[in-house]
């Protein structure tokens, strides 16, 4: 060839010929801080590196835009051991998949700051980075909470982490809760009392992030569940005894029957009634609308029967916990 000719041009690269080099360096300098051994359990993807920003709307003077997702703030992702998909939270995995995580079996974490996949920690392992990945983090739940405005703690007894001081409450075995400690003296004890479902709206209660409260009877209820369930009913959703003090209301309804009589056809009518609060049976006179407990005076209670006179002093005579009226 004549000394003056032209190397022959490399073809060009194309767009997503750049683009594929592009992703597989970033995922290599991704990686590049774990051993063989460890990558070999990764599996990650170029959009697995964006960092998850969610918009605080109407909170913010400037509507900013925090590392995390609409459940936590947090400057990490982790790879879910039982997909291999990469998440912000254990509510972002299950919102997407079709199972629920195992969040004790997380290995892998992604430093949402300079997009480091690593083993779960709270401080990012490259040293160009170095940064704290979250204000809590517990490596028995391999959870991360990165709002420092939160208490949160992790109970060895639940095996979850929760949101309070630690000070401030105390295990119960039976109920396998932590109660707090202005309650935990007094509160009724029911057997794993919150390994089970809100009552109102569905959500797992032992493993739920909102507030939570326990009714009198002993049950547990989402906090704001509650509130709007009092707004039709004072009576808890399970059980069905009162969850407020009826006296006042009692009272009322006392009066009002007192000054109202049964048209003569019921008069010789009675109304075997079961009552929700004290769980004792009742023989009472008839009425459309309320039976009151013989025993603990209150007129939450259920008809079980009505009986003519003839029927109900047989019906008196053969039950140990029934009482009549005079």
């Amino acid at each position: 060839a004549p000394a003056f000719a032209h190397k022959p041009k490399e073809p060009a690269c194309t767009e997503d010929a750049c683009a594929s080099s592009t992703a597989t360096e970033a995922i290599d300098r991704c990686l590049s801080h774990l051993s063989p051994e460890h990558r070999q359990h990764i599996h990650i993807e170029p959009k697995d590196l964006l960092p998850s920003w969610y918009q605080i709307d109407g909170t913010s003077p400037t509507n900013a835009q925090v590392l995390g997702c609409r459940h936590y703030k947090v400057a990490c992702k982790f790879m879910a051991s039982c997909c291999r998909k990469w998440h912000p939270c254990r509510f972002c995995h299950d919102d997407a998949a079709d199972h629920e995580l195992n969040r004790y079996a997380t290995q892998f974490c992604l430093c949402m700051h300079c997009s480091t996949a690593q083993p779960a920690s709270n401080r990012c392992i490259n040293p160009a980075c170095a940064k704290t990945l979250s204000a809590y983090y517990c490596d028995t739940c391999k959870f991360w909470d990165n709002d420092d405005s939160k208490k949160i703690f992790h109970c060895e007894k639940c095996n979850v982490c929760r949101l309070g001081e630690r000070s401030h409450y105390t295990h119960c075995d039976k109920c396998n809760a932590c109660l707090h400690n202005d309650y935990h003296s007094t509160h009724k004890c029911i057997e794993r009392s919150l390994e089970c479902d809100c009552p109102i709206c569905g959500e797992f209660l032992f493993t739920t992030i909102l507030p939570i409260m326990f009714m009198p009877c002993g049950h547990a209820i989402h906090f704001f569940c509650h509130r709007d369930h009092l707004q039709t009913s004072y009576q808890c959703p399970i059980c069905l005894k009162s969850v407020l003090d009826m006296t006042q209301f009692f009272n009322q309804v006392d009066l009002m029957l007192a000054g109202h009589e049964m048209p003569a056809e019921y008069a010789n009518l009675q109304s075997l009634v079961l009552c929700n609060d004290c769980e004792m049976k009742s023989l009472v006179k008839f009425h459309f609308l309320y039976h009151k407990c013989n025993y603990c005076k209150s007129y939450n209670t259920k008809i079980l029967q009505t009986l003519n006179q003839d029927d109900a002093a047989e019906a008196d005579g053969q039950s140990d916990n029934t009482a009549s009226t005079s």
